[in-house]
């Protein structure tokens, strides 16, 4: 009997061991940190070309305008020009879907508050600020010169087409980070997600 008693704490010891180790192993392929490089150094080119993009050679230097027929009272967004600025950003092919949607849902949000709002405010009021203390793009006022040459990228989680990290970059002896999202679509990164944006 005793010997009965001790096969089946052994046998008990075992199938814990084994389905616990199954469960880390299916915990390990769910969620991979890029150990080739390949998708990091993508990752990496999309998010400095986007960078380079928006600090060079965009056209439309600010998101979310909003308008002011015949200068007087702010109405709301203005719609024809964050339609042309989000075509804009489309055609630049570093986005995915979800980054349009939330910037959508950005733009419907102020609209809605500028509307409820009992205050009416005129062009040069500062409405702008109560909405972007800071660059959405990197939720900064101040950086490097060409920091978008010099930033790198750490905390990289790849998980199947999705991925997770932060970009960085150095500036006098501190270091600034920022949480970007991206998805793999049709083979190739894009960025699903800027902090700066989300948390709007």
């Amino acid at each position: 009997m005793k010997n009965f008693s001790v096969l089946v704490i052994f046998l008990f010891l075992s199938a814990t061991a084994f389905l616990t180790n199954c469960s880390n192993k299916t915990q390990e392929t769910a969620t991979i940190v890029d150990s080739t490089g390949i998708d990091s150094t993508q990752i990496l080119q999309v998010i400095k070309a986007m960078y380079t993009w928006q600090e060079t050679d965009t056209t439309q230097l600010y998101d979310f305008a909003l308008a002011y027929p015949n200068g007087g009272f702010c109405t709301g967004i203005d719609q024809e020009a964050n339609n042309n600025r989000m075509a804009e950003l489309k055609e630049t092919g570093f986005f995915a879907d979800d980054f349009f949607n939330n910037y959508k849902r950005i733009l419907t949000k102020i609209d809605t508050e500028i509307k409820a709002d009992t205050a009416k405010y005129k062009e040069g009021d500062g409405l702008e600020n109560d909405y972007i203390d800071a660059s959405p793009w990197c939720s900064c006022q101040d950086y490097p010169d060409k920091y978008w040459e010099t930033l790198k990228i750490k905390d990289l989680v790849i998980n199947g087409d999705v991925a997770t990290a932060k970009w960085f970059w150095i500036w006098e002896k501190e270091e600034f980070s920022y949480a970007v999202k991206l998805k793999k679509v049709n083979n190739t990164w894009k960025v699903s997600s800027l902090e700066g944006f989300e948390n709007m």
